[in-house]
């Protein structure tokens, strides 16, 4: 379905070269609390709970009532896609496109998250659609006067009452306890006006440009980090060649492992430091507008989007109960415990697989270092009965 994606990539490093040697910096007038740290190392230690992945993502193509786009919903479906094959589990995944994606269940799901999610864990909502604005309501809290929205796909045409509103956004988040990620290709990402080679949607004849504060102002807060595909007076392209909304189709590049400049995963600021001046190049090279992603980052440290993962089995005869046994995610370098435990009438033999980071493969209680993706698997044997024979004194009579 991607065919003309190869022209993408090999755009992506020609312009990653460039870049290199010029020292391209970014444009717009992006915020970030604390600037990305790619050294720094991981939190998680041994014993710490592993991080779990929880994520709402949201593509509308195909509207009910307004204007219809191009590839929104190609944009979700690549980034669930994509995360799926970096380790995320998709029971922890809801995956709205089109129809589906309603104002009501991505409230619904996010509502999901922020009971089942721990403090431990990352949290992302992503959302590639029409976006829009309009006059503040309570709180009275925008500097222009003006909320943001985006529009899910029953959004309406003389009516705002379907949309997602900023401070709304904000409410239905702030309730996680977890690392949260939000990822908007849309227009206007702080001022929301959808263009994207489409249709605008508007109630007021105001230029994007009388936007003095945007969406991401409801949201820039601590707990957050924050991807915009533009600036508050700006357009998010779709692009027919790549087949993506512009910069959807470079983060999902970023994730790939593109963007991991440190060997720890690829966070969300590399996936944005990747992704924002490939977006920059291509949209004034061969569109001939002007696109400059944004960045609000309101966590310390990375936070990794694609971490290690752990498959964990056991033979007949015992299982493994740390961490227990399937598919678990971690962050590059953490120490996991391994405790393997025999049934009776079997012992612990040794562990198998990929265990050149297993401190010890023939102790049923150890650790594993996770640099990559592994798969182990414990194994028992039956173990052999003893027989006791004891000396006895007979007589004859």
């Amino acid at each position: 379905m991607k065919k003309n994606k190869l022209i993408g990539q090999i755009f992506a490093i020609a312009i990653i070269m460039t870049l290199l040697v010029a020292g391209l910096l970014l444009g717009g007038s992006g915020a970030t609390a604390s600037g990305p740290d790619f050294n720094q190392q991981s939190d998680m230690t041994k014993g710490t709970p592993p991080p779990r992945y929880w994520a709402v993502i949201a593509g509308v193509s195909n509207y009910l009532y307004i204007g219809d786009l191009n590839y929104c919903d190609d944009d979700a479906q690549d980034i669930y896609n994509r995360l799926i094959g970096k380790g995320w589990q998709a029971t922890n995944i809801r995956l709205l496109k089109d129809s589906q994606a309603t104002k009501a269940t991505i409230q619904s799901d996010i509502n999901w998250i922020a009971a089942n999610a721990s403090s431990q864990d990352i949290c992302l909502f992503f959302f590639s659609g029409h976006g829009g604005y309009w006059y503040d309501l309570l709180p009275y809290d925008e500097a222009d006067g003006y909320d943001e929205y985006i529009c899910p796909a029953d959004s309406l045409t003389s009516s705002w009452a379907n949309d997602i509103r900023d401070d709304e956004l904000d409410a239905w988040m702030s309730p996680i306890s977890a690392k949260k990620v939000v990822i908007l290709d849309t227009c206007n990402s702080g001022g929301f006006v959808k263009s994207a080679k489409g249709l605008e949607k508007t109630e007021l004849d105001i230029p994007p440009t009388a936007l003095v504060d945007g969406f991401v102002k409801d949201i820039n807060k601590t707990g957050f980090v924050v991807l915009m595909a533009c600036n508050d007076t700006e357009s998010s392209w779709d692009v027919g060649a790549l087949q993506n909304g512009l910069f959807t189709y470079y983060l999902d590049q970023a994730l790939s492992g593109s963007a991991d400049v440190n060997g720890n995963g690829v966070s969300a600021e590399e996936a944005f430091a990747y992704a924002a001046p490939l977006t920059q190049y291509y949209s004034q090279a061969f569109l001939g507008k002007v696109q400059n992603p944004q960045l609000w980052d309101g966590i310390s440290g990375e936070v990794i989007l694609t971490p290690n993962t752990l498959n964990v089995s056991s033979t007949t005869g015992g299982s493994v109960t740390e961490p227990g046994e399937g598919v678990f995610t971690y962050n590059p370098g953490t120490v996991v415990d391994l405790l393997a435990v025999a049934d009776l009438g079997y012992e612990f033999v040794n562990w198998s697989g990929d265990v050149g980071m297993v401190a010890n493969i023939n102790a049923a209680d150890t650790t594993i270092t996770l640099n990559g993706d592994y798969t182990i698997t414990a194994h028992f044997t039956e173990t052999q009965p003893s027989v006791a024979f004891s000396s006895a004194t007979y007589s004859v009579a």
